[in-house]
């Protein structure tokens, strides 16, 4: 295993940049491999109660590329953004005769550049869907993600917990107050978002037989599964 992560490491020019300790016995089990060492800014090992392996954040410098504006029309309503193609009221069969019998050859054999090529196919395609493709419903207020400020009561006092065990000054009793601190939130945190989610769930399953796109709607706004490969000693941890 150690030969083949070498491999790795010399192939793509990687380096390995924790160099903290990981894990509760003190050992660095836990690694992060990189092409490009500038794009981490910083990185913190937390303890939790959770697992015997601490908890990696890391803070990346990353800018985000310019990109051409081929696609779309600019403003948000004359946008394939602003149309709702999950919608059962579209006439797929319609829209696809509309878009294969339209004079492709004749309009972009008149313009001399891909950009321009590119603007003219999106915009017709655009107009097309916009005459078969219902306008998606604007999104009130009460549908964005809020945090409850129970909750970030709590994640701003973990933060200060951390940030007090990495003290090296610390008597040994304030450090077991502290450790029995960070369960004691660890455990509020995970209540509060079971509770959560059951509540969600139980809005939802009564929902399913009168309205059954809320339903849905709520299994699309589930978190979907990452997977993440950790190096460890003998083991690769999914997250």
């Amino acid at each position: 295993m150690i030969g083949s992560i070498q491999h790795i490491v010399d192939e793509f020019f990687l380096e390995q940049l924790i160099n903290e300790p990981t894990h509760e016995d003190g050992n660095i089990l836990d690694l992060i491999f990189t092409n490009n060492v500038d794009l981490l800014h910083s990185f913190t090992c937390n303890e939790t109660s959770f697992s015997d392996h601490h908890i990696i954040n890391c803070k990346c410098n990353y800018n985000q590329t310019e990109t051409i504006a081929y696609a779309t029309p600019s403003s948000e309503e004359k946008s394939f953004e602003s149309l709702n193609f999950f919608s059962d009221e579209i006439e797929w069969d319609k829209l696809s005769e509309e878009l294969s019998t339209y004079p492709w050859e004749q309009e972009l054999s008149t313009l001399d550049n891909h950009p321009s090529m590119i603007t003219k196919f999106t915009t017709v395609c655009y107009e097309i869907c916009k005459k078969l493709v219902p306008i998606k419903k604007p999104k009130t207020a009460s549908s964005k993600l809020k945090i409850p400020r129970y909750r970030r009561t709590l994640m701003k006092r973990r933060t200060k917990v951390h940030k007090q065990l990495k003290q090296k000054h610390l008597s040994n009793r304030r450090r077991t107050r502290l450790k029995q601190e960070l369960i004691e939130i660890e455990l509020s945190l995970t209540t509060d978002y079971c509770k959560e989610r059951q509540t969600q769930e139980a809005l939802a399953v009564s929902a399913i037989k009168s309205n059954s796109k809320h339903f849905f709607s709520y299994e699309k706004s589930l978190p979907k599964h990452t997977w993440v490969l950790v190096l460890l000693s003998d083991r690769t941890l999914n997250l």
